[in-house]
């Protein structure tokens, strides 16, 4: 921090402005000590200006909202919100007004719980003193929550499953398929080893009746190879 001296009885400030408002200390010394010193504050009275960083705030159904305005004036001014159905409100369990100041300026702020449908819309701040007055404007949007996240099975209507509960039974299905296909094609294999077998015994009109009834079960190119070796040597034999 540093401060400028002046030399003199007097000080002098011209087109003084809020940036002049502050202390000023006075230092008288000379030869003889202790020194003295006397200190003054200047004031300087201007109408409210009211500055809004975020005109546009969007928000949820349910969630809470700050709205913020920012106020300079001297003498500090009378504060207020305003909803654009005109109504001036006041702190409640909906609504919560707060100020914070420092020397001239004012910060202004209004949260909103839970937000409903009628909430959203124009908010005012508006600042007054004896010189003059200042508002400013808030615009609350809302903004639809986006649903990325699948929901708990839980939460699912009765009778359907989520996306991946869905896979996870259609991997479980084709598992299983796949291991009942299997044992079948494992069955079908000793069927076929064991009709061959008793086959050869038969005689040619049982061979034609026996491969009439293995095709549909003959699930491999190995299996039906085998199958017309031996039915070959079957019809060789009859």
């Amino acid at each position: 921090f540093t401060a400028t001296k002046v030399e003199g009885e007097y000080l002098n400030i011209s087109q003084v402005t809020r940036e002049d408002m502050g202390a000023y200390l006075c230092i008288a010394s000379n030869s003889v000590q202790p020194s003295v010193s006397k200190r003054m504050i200047v004031a300087v009275n201007f109408r409210p200006k009211i500055k809004v960083s975020h005109q546009l705030v969007g928000s949820s159904l349910g969630t809470d909202v700050e709205l913020e305005c920012r106020c300079e004036a001297s003498p500090q001014p009378h504060t207020s919100w305003i909803r654009s159905d005109g109504t001036v409100l006041s702190a409640t369990n909906k609504y919560q007004t707060r100020e914070e100041h420092d020397s001239y300026r004012t910060k202004m702020r209004l949260k909103i719980t839970n937000l409903e449908e009628k909430d959203f819309g124009s908010y005012k701040c508006v600042a007054k003193n004896s010189l003059g007055e200042k508002e400013g404007l808030v615009r609350l949007y809302e903004v639809a929550i986006a649903v990325n996240q699948e929901l708990s099975p839980s939460v699912w209507p009765p009778g359907f499953l989520s996306p991946s509960h869905r896979n996870n039974s259609l991997m479980r299905s084709n598992m299983g398929s796949s291991m009942m296909g299997d044992n079948t094609k494992q069955h079908d294999t000793q069927s076929v080893s064991s009709s061959a077998a008793k086959s050869d015994s038969s005689k040619s009109s049982a061979n034609h009746n026996l491969l009439n009834r293995l095709i549909p079960y003959m699930t491999t190119t190995f299996v039906i190879l085998v199958m017309e070796s031996n039915l070959n040597s079957l019809l060789m034999k009859s």
